[in-house]
């Protein structure tokens, strides 16, 4: 099935054709391959998918195309016409009635399972790209999205309809595959209804399915919403933003901006949002008046979409359990106070000015109240709204793990690739780079996100990219470094910042002996990007002291000391055994810590190839192995096979199961030694050189229905390491 299709697919058009389990419409699709935010399938993949998973169903996650210049998403309308279980399915019926309320839909190709006769079936079309789309439009009306589900299609198998999978033409006629850049486009209306005005897909979880009535609803009642603004919600909400609109003079994104930071300051259980949001809203309207000639009426159209758009995200990570709301008001100062009076009244004649409260009093009610969990940047390893130094001794892939790090959050990924490191949401990422020269830094980033598995053209193509890399280097302390990085975070508003390295900004005027002053100063880096960034974390890369130093990690060898003084999170790593620099192996010990959860420790094995003098680098493409830190001092010499010790015990696995996959083998024999990209890289040689090569065999398939099939499976042998000639290669010389 698979192997039929697969290459069919690729050359009408599609882009990311994935296996399922044989017979099946779920269970067995690769991982991490389908999803928001996840890397869309290569061709090497597909091709190893259709040598060993050859007789599996098919399916199609939606992609993007390009049409005269302009892209789009696929998106599939897939509704549900028939009875299952006992259960009647009324997908036509209320097609019908979307149909009444937005429109017809435009004639378009149909894959379904269950004849022509009916209405079942997936209907694709073209829609604008970077959507957040709905779930379902109706009961039985699903929508498949580049984001969400996929579609198992021709040549596949449905269990349930007991039928093979066909294209169908607008006038229901057996056809082949289509091409999708000759979908139809979706009328604007179903576009509308489908994404809830048209909402952009951020990278989270959104609530698309409540209505406005009753996403307002909802966050009315929060504690205090109708009161007067607390002093944090007035300073930190109101007077910033007021602020922030009045000095930018494209204030038109400033809006949503300041819709978002309000209510996360109501989730923390600040008081006041719905005036916050109305003072924030007139101030918006009048400045925005003032400087171009766009109607009242239209100004509250866009501020009505941006709150109702930043409930909408709210909620949806809520719901998800990204967030955890506080349930109590965390400002009640006049009952604090009074809890605290003294005979003479003190407490009462403290002065509180709005935004400049240096205490912030809590009872026993308010300490005892549950903590919300930590908001996690990168699972175990950086949270939000924290700051501090990433940092290690020479050779210890610094700018290697920065650009890691980067590229984890912007494409919510794990980081290293490994599940351990779970990143909850793409983010804006700012990496700003003052040394190693730009071309060097530019060919790491694309060695990196090629490890991603990013296809660079699309990137490339992609002004919106959530990865902002800057170059230079001055004075922190000078002007021209301030107003340019504010410039900067104004501009791109990232999440997170990661500036490298601390002595390419090293203040002008500082001694560098006055850990008191250079404390200062970092704290000042870390103050002015957090402020203009609300909630952004901030990293500081610098170096270990090159004496005295030995193999300890501590914060107390960062070379530029005050960062130990000045970190509330910190990166740090050092070199378990001295670094194969001309192999590319490189075996460090890395800490994340936090004064905010605590920390761990990770054995993290990278391979970058071979260094190329010609090229300045290495040329092999980055692959992580990562453990648990062992409990040798240091990580000490602690280390798993060889090579050729990896090769051994992959053969003699194969010898001994003979029917295992290329999967199985290497998480067998990963779970045993550890270093999982290893044994597979191993395993690639392997049948490179022919000393490993394919033995299919048969097995008996049980079917949902109890009867059992045979079914052709590929297994593994011994070779002699000579090399076949394949028939395409005789084809090949045939042409020539």
């Amino acid at each position: 099935m698979y192997a039929l299709g697969a290459p069919k697919y690729l050359a009408a058009g599609w882009q990311s054709p994935l296996p399922v389990q044989a017979g099946e419409k779920e269970g067995g699709l690769p991982r991490d391959r389908t999803g928001r935010g996840k890397p869309y399938a290569t061709k090497a993949e597909i091709a190893r998918w259709v040598k060993e998973r050859s007789s599996d169903n098919l399916a199609l996650r939606m992609m993007s195309v390009t049409v005269d210049g302009v892209t789009y998403d696929v998106i599939g309308i897939d509704v549900d016409d028939y009875m299952s279980d006992g259960k009647l399915k009324e997908g036509a019926k209320q097609l019908r009635a979307l149909i009444k309320d937005y429109g017809p839909l435009p004639r378009t190709w149909r894959s379904t399972a269950r004849g022509a006769d009916g209405a079942s079936g997936i209907r694709f079309f073209l829609a604008p790209t970077g959507l957040h789309w709905r779930g379902k439009a109706h009961k039985d009306i699903d929508i498949i999205s580049p984001g969400y589900r996929y579609a198992v299609a021709w040549p596949s198998w449905n269990p349930k309809a007991q039928a093979q999978y066909q294209w169908l033409t607008a006038d229901d006629e057996v056809c082949g595959i289509p091409d999708p850049s000759e979908l139809p486009l979706m009328p604007e209306a179903w576009v509308d209804f489908l994404t809830n005005g048209q909402m952009r897909d951020e990278g989270t979880d959104v609530d698309v399915d409540s209505s406005v009535k009753e996403i307002l609803a909802w966050v009315k009642e929060r504690p205090g919403y109708d009161d007067e603004p607390c002093d944090t919600m007035q300073g930190r909400g109101v007077d910033y933003w007021v602020r922030q609109i009045t000095e930018d003079a494209s204030s038109h994104d400033k809006i949503t901006d300041a819709h978002w930071a309000l209510i996360m300051l109501a989730a923390e259980g600040h008081r006041g949002l719905g005036q916050a949001v109305a003072a924030v809203e007139e101030h918006w309207i009048s400045d925005v008046k003032a400087r171009d000639k766009r109607s009242v009426r239209e100004l509250k159209g866009e501020i009505f979409r941006s709150s109702v758009q930043a409930l909408r995200k709210l909620k949806g990570q809520v719901d998800s359990g990204q967030l955890c709301l506080t349930q109590d008001d965390v400002c009640a100062e006049p009952e604090m106070l009074a809890a605290l009076a003294d005979p003479d009244g003190w407490a009462a004649k403290i002065k509180r000015e709005p935004g400049h409260t240096v205490f912030s009093i809590l009872t026993s009610a308010q300490w005892a109240e549950p903590v919300p969990p930590v908001r996690w940047i990168i699972k175990g390893t950086l949270c939000e709204d924290t700051f501090g130094p990433n940092a290690g001794p020479k050779k210890s892939l610094k700018t290697h793990d920065n650009q890691a790090i980067a590229f984890a959050c912007a494409t919510a990924q794990p980081l290293y690739l490994n599940p351990e490191f779970a990143v909850p949401k793409a983010r804006k990422v700012l990496y700003i780079v003052g040394e190693g020269g730009e071309l060097p830094v530019r060919r790491t980033l694309q060695r990196m996100a090629r490890a991603y598995g990013l296809n660079l053209d699309k990137v490339r193509r992609d002004p919106d990219f959530p990865l902002v890399a800057a170059f230079g280097a001055a004075p922190m302390d000078g002007d021209a470094f301030v107003n340019e990085l504010k410039a900067l975070l104004d501009t791109h508003q990232p999440e997170l910042v990661l500036i490298e390295s601390f002595y390419n900004f090293h203040p002008r005027e500082l001694e560098t002996g006055n850990l008191y002053q250079r404390g200062q100063a970092i704290d000042e880096f870390h103050k002015l990007v957090r402020g203009e960034c609300a909630g952004a974390t901030s990293i500081l890369t610098d170096h270990f002291r090159s004496t005295g130093v030995g193999k300890s990690i501590d914060l107390d060898n960062i070379s530029m000391a005050g960062q130990a003084e000045n970190a509330d999170s910190w990166i740090l790593r050092n070199h378990r055994e001295a670094p194969d620099v001309p192999a590319g192996e490189f075996r460090l010990r890395t800490e994340f810590n936090s004064r905010q959860w605590g920390g761990n420790a990770w054995d993290v094995d990278w391979h970058l190839g071979r260094f190329e003098p010609e090229v300045g680098g290495h040329d092999g493409e980055i692959s992580w192995d990562v453990n648990p830190a062992s409990n040798t001092a240091n990580g000490g010499s602690a280390r798993g096979p060889s090579n050729n010790e990896r090769a051994a015990l992959i053969l003699d696995y194969v010898d001994t199961h003979p029917e295992a996959s290329r999967t199985a083998v290497v998480d067998a024999l990963a779970h045993e030694h550890g270093g999982r990209n290893a044994f597979r890289a191993e395993f690639e040689k392997l049948v490179g050189s022919r000393l490993l090569v394919e033995e299919p065999f048969v097995r008996d398939v049980v079917r949902s229905d109890g009867a059992t099939r045979p079914r052709t499976d590929i297994g593994w042998r011994r070779g002699d390491g000579k090399r076949a000639v394949s028939l395409r290669e005789i084809s090949d010389a045939d042409d020539e």
